[in-house]
This record gives C-alpha cells, sequence and structure tokens, in this order.
C-alpha cells in the first residue's frame, strides 16, 4: 500500500523521486519497530492511529512521517466532506 501511495505522491509530484527509497526504507523500518513494540498493545477501540503514527515517525523517520501525514490530512478530509 505505501508504494502505491507513494508512486501517487510522486506522480503528482508531492514526493521528490529522489528520496522515493528513503521514504520506503524508514517506513519498512518503523513498521518493523512498531510490530515489535507499539503495535503489539495497540487497541483500536482506545487508541487512535494517527497519534501513535505522529508520536513516533516524527521522531524516528521525518521524511517517511510527511507523506503519510498527508494522507492523514487527505482521508480525514474526505471524511468529513
Amino acid at each position: 500500500m505505501m508504494k502505491r501511495l507513494l508512486s501517487a505522491c510522486v506522480e503528482a509530484s508531492f514526493v521528490q523521486e529522489t528520496v522515493y527509497d528513503e521514504i520506503m526504507q524508514e517506513f519498512a523500518d518503523f513498521m518493523y519497530a512498531a510490530a515489535k513494540n507499539e503495535l503489539e498493545n495497540f487497541c483500536v477501540e482506545n487508541d487512535h492511529l494517527g497519534t501513535l503514527l505522529c508520536s513516533k515517525m516524527t521522531i524516528n523517520c521525518p521524511t517517511a512521517w510527511s507523506v503519510v501525514e498527508m494522507t492523514i490530512v487527505v482521508v480525514t478530509w474526505t471524511a468529513f466532506s
């Protein structure tokens, strides 16, 4: 899913193609680490995925966070339109 999203961002010139691999690697590293730690205790009923992603990704993988953040904004905006 991230590949498809990132490809669309590159096509729309929201993300430079030169950072594609860096973003994919940051996201893969984040998901690997999160699966071992934070996501293991994540509760859909009580926790907010956006909050978790923001609190962890802004520090550990800021380049990938910019794409995830943009996606959250677009999805939220679309849901309330």
